[in-house]
């Protein structure tokens, strides 16, 4: 008989005897394809075809011609059939991913019984050939039945109307993708069959190899995450991180799940990814080949065929659960004690029932005592490592020689801008995409003065280096006290603060500067390509000669802020904001243009001496065409029938505003020309009252708690005759108004200028304008002067100050 006879009936018995399988795996592609698919459809028809059509009812128009009725109807039909045909049907991937641990489980489940094994052991058939009948066995099982299942369910597409090429593509392209995948994760488990001679072991094997190297890697993601505290925004997490990588790519069971973000057009950009999975593949096929060929016959009923495999797989799984266990409990408490207890109970843990699965024998849980005192050695070097930082990660600075340029985003800048702006996607639609601000500030902010990075940088390292060693208990924090002081009061708003009263070994000490903390994020373009990212928190009053100097740098400031780059002719409107509505709306090109550049001009010049005296009196916006189609076609949808009938988004959720000083004075006059007003809007003379609630400062006080009542109320009230008994201070008078107004800046926009300090537990208070306009305003603690103060006569000054 010639080997391929061999093969064929070798192969023909073995699916005899799995008939099982084949019936269970029909079966359940059965209901997930063809009966799903008629599921989906009936689905579909009911609800009107709302998720496939932009989430709006499909109802057919009088005024639409019937041929495009039907053309859009078999549009979304097709819609619904790629949906459940196409390549990442989640129901699928369940059922190959069962299948292949059931399909590589049965396909030799023999090893695992001595008696199995001497019997195909004894037949003259060489090894290579009964490994490959039923390997490819398992594979036929699967493939077989998901071809019948891909016909039936095409014929379910046509019984409802839909019977397009591109859906015989999708289909092929869905049963190729899945077939590979589950190719990979079959032969896996067929490894993990033949490194064990029990079928429970085997299959927990099968576990490892899915699950453990992305666990470890997830594992040293966390541990970075948590110690290294420099770290900028998802280093660790992005699709650049070492670890990222490792979750994706260093099991079978991560491969296809990453694999399900593709898309079948787009499946050339894959093609590097397709390729490492074929070799995969025939890797892992000839690896169990090899496997089989050296597999010892007596293994069956052993825990593991091969005893030199045992200490590695040990050593590994040891210390990937001791580390798990140390970042569990540090997680917990945060304490070194609890860290290192947390990784040496997992590895003894861990260590023993490995010992315990090998031998069978609870007995033997302390065995191979040398290697447990080895993994726990390095584990609990590992985790030290990751404490103390000894790899210098969060120390580390730059040769400035080697930097070629860098970005700075400071929170205290950039944390307002708005990230969403309007694009096309791939059919030409405008959608509303989202993208993060400091990624258009490493592309667009090119320093090349490092006497105006580094003293940040280091001031920030420093900074952070020592919080980091206080939360890791390295160092004990230093007790500050903070004592409410009223300093000056005859220069104007500014002359009141909060003064840090700081104790230490040679007693306390005033200091009349404002902090400004913020954080910061460094990014260096060094000369061989890399782009490092630290990041920092800072007390900009430590390096503010500094600070002001870079603020000034026209490079700082045009890799910042886009309306840099706005240019006129991509423009069509302008909007003022101020007192809580739209002060002024410009359509007229010219004046769009003249503001533009006088906007520029003034924002060029703004220092951070006139943030940190000034607040902004208004926002302005130049709105683009994109964003004004996108608005335009949102609102032609929703008033042609779209669920609801409503779109409840206006433009001023995705555009960006910019804040307008006193001092812009190019700005302020064209608008002023243009009879906008600015700075009247939200003042005093246009202001009927201002109603702050004052309810926090009453509750949980030593006598008691709740609201001032009868004597003790009418007696804050002679006080403070703008106290009422619901809580609220109402300032009507025009000179308490024009008093308090000076101190009160619009909330909306506190977070473009956050040089201010804010009040305590009263920051915030209704200003009612002329016209029964409500604004929601905020209290500047440091615009406020010792005058201002007889509004809170009788109310805790502590709690507001």
């Amino acid at each position: 008989m010639t080997s391929g006879n061999l093969f064929s009936k070798l192969m023909r018995e073995d699916c005899k005897r799995r008939t099982w399988a084949f019936a269970l795996v029909f079966l359940a592609f059965f209901f997930i394809l063809p009966i799903g698919l008629a599921l989906a459809m009936e689905d579909a028809a009911n609800t009107q075809y709302y998720v496939y059509n932009g989430y709006r009812d499909f109802v057919q128009d009088p005024s639409m011609p019937l041929a495009v009725y039907q053309e859009k109807l078999l549009e979304l039909k097709t819609k619904v059939v790629l949906s459940q045909a196409e390549f990442g049907n989640g129901m699928v991937v369940f059922l190959m991913m069962a299948a292949a641990v059931v399909m590589g489980v049965s396909s030799f489940s023999y090893l695992h019984n001595r008696k199995k094994v001497d019997f195909y052991h004894s037949i003259p058939v060489r090894r290579e050939l009964i490994y490959s009948a039923r390997y490819v066995g398992g594979i036929l099982i699967v493939g077989i039945s998901y071809l019948i299942n891909l016909i039936l369910m095409y014929g379910v597409a046509l019984s409802y109307g839909v019977g397009t090429a591109g859906i015989a593509g999708a289909m092929a392209g869905g049963l190729a993708l899945n077939m590979l995948f589950f190719l990979l994760m079959y032969a896996a488990v067929v490894i993990a069959m033949m490194m064990t001679g029990n079928m429970v072991v085997g299959i927990l094997a099968s576990g490892v190899f899915f699950f453990f190297f992305p666990a470890v890697m997830l594992v040293l993601e966390g541990y970075c995450d948590i110690f290294f505290v420099t770290t900028a925004r998802n280093a660790w997490t992005s699709d650049g991180s070492p670890f990222m990588w490792g979750m994706k790519y260093l099991s079978p069971f991560s491969v296809y799940l990453t694999a399900l973000d593709w898309r079948l057009d787009e499946i050339v950009k894959h093609v590097p990814e397709l390729i490492c999975s074929g070799f995969g593949v025939l890797a892992l096929f000839f690896l169990g080949l090899q496997l089989y060929r050296i597999r010892p016959s007596e293994a069956a009923g052993k825990a593991m065929a091969f005893k030199r495999t045992m200490a590695p797989i040990r050593i590994l799984l040891v210390l990937g659960c001791g580390l798990a266990g140390g970042l569990f409990f540090w997680a917990m408490q945060s304490k070194l004690r609890w860290g290192l207890f947390g990784t040496i109970v997992f590895i003894i843990l861990t260590h023993c029932i490995v010992e315990i699965i090998y031998n069978f024998d609870f007995k033997k849980l302390l065995g191979s005592k040398l290697q447990l005192a080895l993994c726990l050695a390095a584990g609990v070097l590992v985790f030290l490592s990751f404490r103390y930082d000894w790899y210098g990660y969060d120390s580390y600075l730059p040769d400035t020689d080697k930097v070629v340029s860098a970005s700075l985003d400071l929170d205290i800048d950039s944390g307002w801008l708005n990230n969403q702006f309007v694009s096309r996607d791939d059919q030409g639609e405008y959608v509303l995409d989202y993208k993060q601000a400091y990624e258009n500030i490493e592309k667009d902010m090119k320093l090349t003065d490092m006497d105006l990075v580094m003293p940040l940088v280091e001031e920030g390292r420093r900074s952070t280096l020592l919080n980091r060693d206080e939360r890791l208990g390295i160092v004990k924090p230093v007790t500050q006290v903070r004592n409410v002081s009223y300093i000056g009061g005859a220069d104007g708003p500014t002359s009141i603060f909060i003064a840090g009263k700081t104790g230490g070994e040679d007693g306390p000490s005033d200091t009349g500067i404002k902090a400004y903390h913020t954080g910061m994020t460094v990014c260096y373009q060094m000369g061989n390509g890399r782009s490092v990212r630290r990041s920092y928190q800072i007390a900009l009053s430590d390096v503010m000669d500094v600070y002001g100097q870079l603020y000034k740098e026209a490079a700082y400031k045009e890799g910042l802020y886009p309306v840099f780059h706005e240019t006129p002719g991509n423009l069509v409107k302008v909007i003022y904001r101020e007192g809580g509505m739209s002060a002024y709306t410009g359509e007229d090109s010219r004046t769009i243009e003249k503001l533009l550049v006088a906007y520029q001009t003034d924002f060029m010049a703004l220092d951070t001496q006139t943030r940190i005296k000034e607040a902004p009196v208004g926002a302005i916006s130049f709105v683009t065409k994109e964003a004004r189609d996108y608005m335009d076609r949102n609102l032609k949808q929703m008033r042609s029938g779209g669920r609801g009938g409503y779109w409840d988004m206006s433009m001023e959720d995705f555009i960006q505003y910019w804040p307008v000083y006193p001092s812009f004075t190019h700005t302020l006059q064209i608008l002023e020309g243009e009879g906008a007003e600015p700075g009247k809007h939200f003042a005093a003379d246009n202001t009927r009252s201002v109603t702050i609630n004052v309810q926090s400062l009453f509750y949980n006080r030593d006598s008691g708690s709740g609201l001032p009542q009868d004597d003790e109320l009418a007696d804050l009230q002679r006080k403070n005759p703008y106290y009422t008994e619901e809580g609220n201070l109402v300032i009507t008078d025009p000179a308490g108004i024009a008093q308090l107004m000076g101190a009160v800046m619009e909330d909306e926009f506190q977070s473009m200028d956050q040089f201010h300090q804010v009040s305590g537990a009263v920051s915030y208070c209704d200003v009612e304008l002329e016209g029964n306009i409500h604004v929601s305003g905020i209290l500047l603690l440091d615009r406020m002067t010792p005058g201002m103060l007889g509004i809170f006569e009788g109310l805790p000054l502590e709690n507001i100050l």
